[in-house]
């Protein structure tokens, strides 16, 4: 569960959007089901990472597409095009495979304006928070960020907080060391 950044090309319209957009996984079918394939070999092998952690899975699974069901192709759709074309930006939030919280926006200024400015989606269930100059920069700069997280004592932070409350904090740390 998070919010992230996809390169996009500048014309994207994802499917359905703004109103009802339809989840799209952040890759290729073709790629999806190499990996669903590998996996369900390793599974059959015994040698599926998940089965070193609980080998009882396999009793309860006796193949891997009952354990993880194959990839859908019509969720796959996202990367259709080439990296050299998806130059403009757009967020995600993640929890449903992948639907935008942001419009396409063409560069990262743009996309650090509307962190700042508008903040669509961004908060926990995808209430409107806006960022600061110094967060919404370093969203852009890891291209990720959770949606919630849990600190000390218990409080729950947004991902907006959270990438807050640290950027204050790796800043804070830096003037303190002296670099």
């Amino acid at each position: 569960m998070s919010r992230e950044i996809r390169r996009v090309p500048p014309d994207w319209i994802h499917p359905g959007w703004p109103l009802m957009p339809t989840p799209l996984h952040d890759r290729d079918y073709v790629s999806a089901k190499g990996e669903w394939d590998a996996e369900s070999v390793a599974w059959e092998c015994g040698s599926h990472e998940e089965l070193q952690f609980d080998p009882m899975l396999k009793e309860r699974f006796p193949t891997y597409a009952e354990y993880e069901a194959p990839p859908n192709q019509h969720s796959y759709r996202q990367r259709s095009w080439q990296d050299e074309e998806a130059t403009a930006y757009q967020v995600y939030e993640s929890v449903t495979e992948g639907t935008p919280v942001s419009p396409v926006l063409q560069t990262r200024d743009q996309l650090i304006f509307w962190l700042m400015n508008d903040g669509a989606g961004m908060a926990m269930g995808g209430r409107r928070q806006t960022m600061s100059f110094a967060a919404a920069e370093s969203f852009a700069d890891m291209g990720w960020m959770p949606s919630m997280a849990m600190v000390t004592q218990g409080e729950l932070l947004s991902g907006p907080d959270f990438v807050e409350l640290t950027t204050t904090a790796m800043q804070t740390r830096r003037c303190s060391s002296g670099n």
